[in-house]
């Protein structure tokens, strides 16, 4: 007779008050890196998650129910994924992305680091989407944003291996992509071009690992020229935050690395469930502190 296995998880449909209260004690104990690790432990792509008596609260409140008599606990995420309720773990996603983006929640945060957490937890899973709030603009995987007029503004994008183009026109308007593909993505070239058509005599900026690459191809293919670029260190080392911004009516461009370690990558490209996965270990590219940021030391491609 085979014996039937025990599934020592089970889900339990907890409501939001309980969600908010582990996730605020989470993050009163440990701060806000330790909880985007723990969720990516408890609901991620590592290949097994670990259950203590530490990350319980939060464990149950995200729907994984483990018997305190059984810490600590290993378990697969095979196993994890077979019992969990795919629509309750998409409206704690929006509800957490809802948390972090009110204000007088931990009202240290930057507006970029913010609005990080708001894109993240509303991010599909190939995280190829963008959050525009009001002048700021978080922008995501393949996807492109423009802003119109003189106000102050705030484009920010993250890059590893894909290249980043920014167009800021006479009149003020803004144009920024952020594109993979052999870093020379004929729909981010398109893009670009199209706002030039619009804009003629706006400024461009290349950013990424292969930003002097692209630098190039544009020159030799739509024949632009003056173009500032500025390359990031090399793909696999780190996360690359750049901003473009105008401030006061000042334009500025900024940028931050961040040191990656050899999880990261997989972990938010994972294909074992046939596609880019966004609940990956994304602690690493949580960006830095306005004060982090520095000025841009770009080079002229001519």
């Amino acid at each position: 007779m085979v014996q039937q296995r025990i599934q020592p998880v089970t889900w339990v449909n907890t409501d939001a008050d309980v969600l908010e209260e582990a996730t605020r004690a989470y993050i009163g104990r440990h701060g806000l890196t330790a909880f985007l690790d723990e969720y990516y432990n408890l609901l991620g792509t590592r290949p097994r998650a670990d259950f203590t008596a530490d990350n319980h609260a939060l464990a149950r409140a995200l729907g994984l129910a483990v018997p305190a008599e059984a810490l600590p606990l290993t378990v697969t995420r095979e196993d994890i994924f077979g019992i969990v309720y795919w629509a309750k773990l998409v409206l704690d996603r929006k509800f957490l992305a809802r948390l972090f983006a009110n204000p007088a929640y931990l009202p240290e945060l930057s507006v970029l680091q913010r609005m990080f957490l708001e894109w993240h937890f509303l991010a599909p899973r190939n995280y190829s989407w963008s959050l525009v709030k009001g002048r700021n603009v978080l922008l995501g995987w393949n996807d492109v944003a423009e802003l119109h007029g003189t106000d102050d503004f705030a484009m920010y994008t993250n890059l590893m291996g894909c290249t980043g183009l920014f167009a800021l026109a006479p009149d003020g308007s803004a144009h920024m992509s952020h594109y993979d593909d052999d870093n020379l993505n004929p729909a981010q070239v398109a893009a670009l071009m199209d706002f030039l058509r619009r804009y003629p005599g706006a400024s461009i900026h290349t950013v990424g690992a292969h930003a002097e690459k692209m630098a190039r191809h544009l020159a030799e293919t739509r024949g632009l020229r003056n173009m500032l670029f500025h390359v990031k260190r090399i793909y696999w080392e780190t996360g690359y935050w750049v901003g473009f911004r105008r401030r006061e009516g000042q334009f500025q461009a900024v940028y931050c690395e961040l040191p990656l370690t050899n999880e990261y990558v997989p972990s938010t490209h994972y294909i074992q469930y046939g596609q880019w996965f966004i609940y990956g270990r994304f602690s690493e590219t949580y960006p830095s502190a306005d004060a982090d940021f520095r000025e841009m030391p770009f080079t002229t491609y001519l």
